[in-house]
């Protein structure tokens, strides 16, 4: 039996240009990540394997070419659930985006185990592009939370920079 000693994870870091106040407040007050898109689910993976990981990723990138060096990406679509101590945005439907996230999971097949959550392998196969813009919520707070998100939310952003994370800590950074 190996130990698995890290985690990785591979995220887009979405750079929202002239957030919204309301975007910028709500963040500030319920999200302590940095707006991101994970494309590849959370994993442990031991130290030999996260060489071998990164340097697929590496190559991947290497060869991933995309015109203007950027993926626009449009929030638009509130979603919550009863019990969920989270709100997110899903993002318009994003072909390139798609793309990219399906290409890269496929790149490092290899690594489609030890997840460290049983429902992430699901997100990784049912890819939704969202932004998590409340997190950890309380139960009481839920419905004020609610109620401070505005009717009409559009966030206009765009993904230039894919992290490779390791045991939570951007390791990497490559550029489209």
């Amino acid at each position: 039996l190996l130990m698995k000693n890290h985690t990785f994870a591979i995220y887009a870091r979405i750079q929202v240009d002239d957030a919204p106040e309301w975007l910028t407040s709500f963040m500030r007050k319920y999200q302590k990540q940095e707006p991101h898109v994970t494309l590849k689910q959370t994993c442990f993976i031991d130290a030999d394997d996260l060489s071998d990981a990164l340097e697929k990723t590496r190559d991947f990138f290497k060869s991933y070419i995309l015109a203007g060096h950027s993926i626009p990406i449009i929030f638009n679509k509130v979603r919550t659930e009863p019990g969920w101590s989270l709100v997110m945005i899903d993002a318009e439907e994003n072909l390139e985006l798609s793309r990219l996230q399906r290409s890269l999971v496929e790149a490092l097949s290899h690594y489609r185990k030890n997840y460290v959550e049983p429902e992430l392998p699901q997100y990784e196969e049912n890819f939704v592009p969202h932004l998590t813009v409340a997190d950890e919520i309380e139960e009481g707070d839920r419905m004020r939370v609610s109620e401070d998100f505005p009717k009409e939310c559009v966030v206009r952003a765009e993904i230039r920079e894919i992290v490779f994370s390791v045991d939570g800590t951007p390791h990497e950074v490559f550029l489209l």
